[in-house]
């Protein structure tokens, strides 16, 4: 009986971390995406703020979003 529940534990794990992996490369490829058909950096920052996903997720795929930024997407010193 401990063995089986020591088993459920385990595949909620690997589920979990399944799942993470997966949305954490969609959301990812969505940005990719949108950048490319031309969506301002600003906006897509709006619409990742409203997804309704974790806090760590958001994090993962805003740290993606500011490596894309090329010198014409930074704010230049004034």
């Amino acid at each position: 009986m401990l063995g089986g529940i020591a088993l459920l534990g385990v595949l909620a794990l690997i589920s979990k971390a399944i799942a993470d992996y997966g949305f954490e490369k969609l959301f990812i490829g969505t940005v990719d995406r949108l950048r490319e058909k031309g969506t301002s950096l600003d906006e897509i920052r709006r619409k990742i703020q409203g997804y309704p996903i974790s806090r760590e997720l958001k994090l993962k795929i805003l740290d993606h979003l500011n490596g894309l930024e090329g010198p014409e997407d930074q704010a230049t010193p004034v």
